[in-house]
């Protein structure tokens, strides 16, 4: 297992493909975004966007040879951009963004947004347009594994909904929010902060809880299709100090796959195979081995 030790990266932002994608995108604090395709190993081009930090506010859509760039600033706009840096559309209508997501669960290339205060919309990838507004909901969770999806409610509620739908059950939280969640075909995972992670099937029924060592909690969870576990990213809040990967399942006690160094930021791709970090390390999630560096090219 091998990792790069802290190296000042000013990297706050990773968004990955939902699907099976080829480019993922990293930001530093705002405005320029830098597209990297994972296939060629290299840099595909730097644009800028109104991208400011403090949320989630970078998505990336790729699917069915169209591929887009969702990019938001809490006060307004959120455009979406294609891989030359070009303005698609823009909606200064919508302000106090707190997530931008794709969604790769629909019939066609659609973007979440969630802001203060405000119904989350669900938006047309292609045009900006409105699709369908959910109230009481701030933030989701969606995989093209089911066409359901994990949302979070602003009264410290979970709930699985479809995108027409009402809720299909309701859970509350037993800490003030959730870290991170993720669904397979058959099962939700999510970790609350200073919290355990839980895992449930699709009918809401508790399978198994994973609570963290003290002061620790899960800041990603994912679903490795090619294991068929549980992977989350392990971190001691209160001290700080290195990260790690853990792969996770019933009845069992986690498996330490590798130790990730200490990045601001890390995100899992669509299949859980690929975790990158703001060091620029890409690891293999199954092996804990670093397949590249994308910060030493």
């Amino acid at each position: 297992m091998s990792w790069t030790s802290a190296t000042g990266s000013l990297i706050r932002h990773i968004a990955v493909p939902q699907t099976d994608g080829d480019i993922f995108a990293t930001a530093e604090f705002e405005e320029k975004v830098t597209l990297w395709s994972i296939w060629s190993r290299k840099k595909l081009a730097e644009i800028n966007t109104v991208l400011d930090f403090g949320g989630k506010r970078l998505a990336l859509v790729q699917e069915s040879g169209f591929c887009l760039l969702s990019a938001a600033s809490f006060y307004g706009p959120v455009n979406g951009y294609d891989l030359e840096g070009n303005v698609i559309w823009s909606r200064n209508d919508l302000v106090g963004v707190q997530q931008v997501t794709a969604m790769p669960n629909a019939s066609e290339p659609m973007i979440g947004v969630g802001s203060d205060d405000q119904p989350y919309r669900i938006l047309s990838a292609r045009d900006g347009k409105e699709i369908i507004k959910l109230d009481g909901i701030k933030e989701v969770y969606a995989t093209n594994a089911t066409t359901q999806m994990l949302a979070i409610t602003p009264r410290r509620f979970l709930c699985l909904l479809d995108l027409y739908s009402t809720p299909i059950w309701k859970r509350p939280l037993k800490s003030f929010g959730v870290l991170h969640g993720c669904l397979s075909s058959k099962e939700v995972a999510y970790s609350e902060a200073g919290g355990a992670m839980y895992c449930l099937d699709l009918r809401g029924r508790q399978k198994w809880m994973l609570s963290p060592e003290k002061d620790h909690h899960f800041l990603r969870v994912a679903w490795s299709q090619a294991t068929g576990r549980w992977m989350a990213i392990d971190w001691d809040y209160e001290n700080g100090g290195p990260k790690r990967l853990l792969e996770a399942s019933q009845a069992e006690t986690p498996k330490l796959v590798a130790s990730l160094g200490e990045p601001a930021e890390s995100e899992f791709f669509a299949t859980g195979d690929r975790l990158i970090t703001s060091n620029g390390d890409i690891f293999d999630t199954h092996s804990g081995q670093v397949i590249w560096n994308f910060l030493k090219e």
